[in-house]
């Protein structure tokens, strides 16, 4: 996630998931060059989970405004436009989320809401802690909340 924009009434942070894009159209095309027929066998299954990644991989741009008291995130990929409103006033608290996989770890930032329910900033994974644990603290000094905490799950 990427800080676009910061004034003292708004925030503009966006996620676009390159990588994915670019390995599944990479492997896409790759298979136009395939040497033998029988490559056909991985080809087949890898093109179908590549189609179902570029399904999901929307790219997602939040806009916290300080002077309409909302938090917008919009997320845009194969599936169309999707709006989600969320009162900045609603948001109590900012959780940057750890999740093992393997050897290797992916963050996810979600708001614990004043109805005691989670909103996902991002559902897609992203491994650059540095990246999102700058996201979040621009978030946490724009909406004049404590410091986020680590889950580590």
């Amino acid at each position: 996630m990427k800080s676009v924009k910061r004034t003292e009434q708004q925030l503009i942070l966006t996620f676009l998931p390159i990588s994915a894009w670019l390995s599944c159209v990479i492997s896409l095309i790759g298979g136009f060059f395939l040497p033998y027929p029988w490559c056909l066998v991985w080809y087949i299954p890898s093109t179908i989970i590549n189609v179902f990644i570029l399904f999901f991989a929307d790219s997602v741009n939040c806009y916290f405004d300080q002077a309409k008291n909302q938090l917008i995130q919009q997320k845009l990929g194969i599936r169309g436009r999707r709006i989600k409103k969320i009162p900045l006033s609603e948001i109590s608290g900012v959780y940057l989320e750890k999740l093992r996989i393997k050897k290797d770890y992916i963050y996810l930032i979600y708001f614990s809401l004043n109805s005691e329910k989670k909103f996902y900033l991002i559902r897609w994974n992203y491994a650059n802690f540095r990246e999102m644990h700058s996201s979040v603290n621009s978030i946490c000094e724009f909406l004049k909340l404590p410091p986020y905490q680590l889950i580590d799950r």
